[in-house]
């Protein structure tokens, strides 16, 4: 049969390739397809461009009071660190830094500097206080935007 009922699926094929074969400019939808143009590959690249940029633009506000969390929290684990030192050794004096990994008291995969690769500065007073200060951002002990543990009475009545 040929009114196109009961062709066989070989026929069919062989309809379309004869199309083909007479008329030229009729292609199937896959051979004018075949990929992406230039154009189309450069508007994606400069939307993605633009998604990055407004992305990393939004999150570099928040980069400076990271550092400062960041240097507050390890000044309070060095702060533990040398109590704990003072309480298994004798007397009361301030280990350095180096003496706190060499102790085993302070991991030696711990961060020692601040956020700005400053040493902190470890101050163990006479009446047993411990005071572990950062230089802050302007990377000099003795500033105003100095990180200090524990907080001095002023600043600690601001946070």
């Amino acid at each position: 049969m040929t009114n196109g009922r009961a062709l066989a699926r070989g026929t069919t094929v062989a309809i379309h390739n004869d199309v083909q074969h007479r008329h030229p400019k009729v292609r199937s939808s896959l051979q004018l397809r075949r990929g992406y143009s230039l154009l189309e590959v450069l508007v994606v690249l400069a939307i993605i461009a633009l998604i990055t940029s407004a992305t990393a633009l939004a999150l570099f506000k928040f980069i400076p009071e990271a550092r400062i969390k960041a240097t507050l929290e390890s000044a309070r684990v060095i702060r533990n660190a040398v109590a704990t030192y003072q309480t298994s050794h004798s007397g009361n004096e301030c280990p350095t830094m180096e003496e706190l990994v060499a102790s085993n008291t302070i991991d030696e995969a711990s961060k020692t500097v601040d956020a700005w690769d400053q040493p902190y500065v470890i101050e163990c007073l006479e009446d047993g206080r411990i005071h572990v200060t950062s230089g802050g951002p302007d990377k000099r002990v003795g500033s105003a935007d100095d990180i200090r543990v524990p907080d001095p009475p002023a600043k600690a009545a601001i946070r």
